[in-house]
């Protein structure tokens, strides 16, 4: 059997056998499942290389191969925003407002899960696409997790800068959403006029083992954040239609008009 085929077909093998496990399981070693599948070591150092690649487990140096968690978003993988706007055809841009290291603070260390005083890195960016605002974020990270980031050039994509410089690889987001009125300065960034309708996203991003890497907030003006273009024949007020567990939202343009929609689902409580 061809090698590519051995290990495709051990890779499906563990694949099925992984479903059935924790995440954070502990997988037997290269020598044991050679042994279990009689197949040689580089064959399972290659389909356990594939897997890590899908996702689907990591690796801890010194301690082993584990069962990854399980990715929660639209698509069952977490995406950067270069790569949800390349995928809405439209070409993503970063605009670097301010980048300095701080303290983390009550709030933002419970999400980091480290102390208050624990410094992190506070980065403010402006993100675009076609040119055109779409989102102001704040994004926090450890500062003894990511040294020497201030000094890289943060007008890119940050999540390819965290997976290709620190080998931070973030797989799941847990995020909470809320309709705010923007204030003037966010505002002014993304080109509405002041108390504009805007969501408000708090996401904690986590990396494989589960563990929070980065905790962002961010404004987003409505014709893109979850948003469509209204339906034919829709009829809703500004303030959007609340219903058990789903606020239908309207976001209108400066003459009135209703430009486009959001579904945002809550937990039923």
């Amino acid at each position: 059997m061809p090698p590519a085929r051995r290990h495709g077909k051990l890779r499906q093998r563990l694949s099925s056998e992984i479903d059935k496990l924790e995440p954070h399981t502990a997988l037997p070693t290269e020598r044991e499942l050679a042994v279990r599948h009689e197949v040689s070591r580089s064959t399972v150092r290659q389909a356990l290389d594939s897997l890590a690649d899908a996702g689907i487990v990591y690796r801890v140096h010194g301690a082993g191969t584990f069962v990854a968690a399980q990715t929660i978003s639209k698509s069952h993988t977490l995406t950067s925003f270069t790569e949800d706007m390349h995928a809405r055809g439209l070409t993503p841009g970063t605009r670097l407002i301010a980048a300095d290291e701080t303290v983390a603070g009550r709030s933002t260390g419970e999400e980091l899960r480290t102390a208050p005083d624990h410094r992190v890195l506070r980065l403010i960016r402006l993100r675009t696409a076609d040119d055109r605002p779409m989102c102001l974020e704040t994004v926090h990270l450890r500062a003894d997790r990511v040294p020497g980031l201030l000094s890289l050039d943060l007008n890119t994509s940050l999540y390819d800068i965290l997976q290709n410089q620190y080998a931070l690889r973030l797989v799941r987001a847990e995020q909470v959403w809320t309709a705010i009125s923007l204030d003037e300065r966010s505002a002014i960034l993304l080109g509405v006029p002041a108390g504009a309708a805007a969501f408000h996203v708090r996401r904690v991003g986590l990396d494989e083992r589960g563990r929070p890497q980065e905790a962002t907030t961010s404004r987003s003006t409505g014709w893109w954040a979850e948003a469509g273009r209204v339906p034919s024949g829709v009829d809703c007020p500004k303030d959007g239609i609340e219903t058990k567990d789903r606020l239908f939202v309207m976001f209108l343009d400066g003459r009135g008009r209703a430009c486009c929609h959001a579904r945002v689902a809550f937990p039923t409580l």
